[in-house]
């Protein structure tokens, strides 16, 4: 009996192990994403995909991940704002995926500040954490924190909003994300003329300045 339960024992402990590793493995993939990206540019820049008997990165790149895809292009675009902007490898790896993400978009700090070894140091936090000691750090910079606002949607209404944003990467921000295409609608609207009174137009802003509740 004591060897049975010796042996029960071991199995749990093997499995134990098995499924650590495995998380362990999985959460270093996860976050590993310099190396990925280095991969996705080679592929890119070399034109490798044609020896797989593609005609685009992109076809590649949705065959080979039809899950993920999507993701391989954000962090290759993420990978190569960075770089344009002089950080070096070494930094990259110790920056977190949305740290990193954050950094890469020249709305949020310029390329120039990247360079900076106080703000590399920075970059090596969360994001949140990284936003708020670059805000205070770099005040001429135009820094905000996350504003999160969940939104619901019918489905007639989520097609149309994707197919805004699909027409607004294509034709005017390859590398716009959803909140960069909201905003740029959202300040159209504002901007757009609501009113003409003689010979004034009067944007939508104008008036929205002279009614809405102080």
């Amino acid at each position: 009996m004591r060897k049975k339960n010796l042996v029960i024992v071991e199995d749990r402990a093997a499995r134990a192990a098995f499924c650590t590793e495995y998380l362990e493995t999985f959460e270093s993939s996860c976050r590993n994403w310099v190396d990925l990206a280095m991969i996705l540019v080679e592929v890119e820049r070399d034109e490798l995909f044609l020896e797989m008997g593609y005609s685009s990165f992109d076809d590649w790149a949705q065959v080979k991940a039809p899950v993920s895809h999507r993701l391989c292009f954000a962090i290759k675009g993420r990978y190569k704002a960075l770089k344009e902007a002089k950080v070096p490898d070494s930094s990259l790896r110790l920056m977190p995926p949305e740290t990193a993400d954050w950094a890469s978009k020249a709305r949020n700090i310029s390329p120039v500040e990247l360079a900076k070894p106080e703000v590399l140091e920075a970059l090596k936090l969360p994001k949140q954490k990284a936003v708020k000691v670059l805000k205070q750090a770099l005040p001429a910079q135009h820094i905000e924190e996350e504003f999160k606002l969940n939104c619901k949607f019918a489905e007639s209404q989520g097609k149309y909003v994707l197919e805004g944003y699909e027409a607004f990467k294509r034709l005017k921000d390859e590398k716009g994300s959803l909140s960069d295409f909201v905003e740029f609608v959202v300040s159209e609207w504002m901007e757009s003329v609501f009113a003409v009174r003689g010979d004034q137009s009067v944007t939508v802003r104008q008036c929205w300045e002279q009614f809405r509740p102080q």
